[in-house]
């Protein structure tokens, strides 16, 4: 069972770099994944701080 896990982690990590290190498009990838990666970060300050604000009045 290990050696199938490690073949399919394997075989997952060299299709992630292939999609971003496409010649054709791997740039704008990163840059849309960039992008997402942002904006989940700013929602989850945003949560976060709520979650203070909420915890300090109570």
């Amino acid at each position: 069972m290990p050696r199938t896990k490690t073949l399919l982690l394997g075989v997952a990590s060299g299709a992630a770099l292939m999609y971003f290190f496409d010649p054709q498009h791997g740039e704008e990838r990163r840059q849309q994944l960039k992008e997402q990666l942002n904006t989940a970060k700013r929602r989850t300050e945003r949560a976060a701080d709520k979650n203070r604000e909420l915890a300090q009045t109570s």
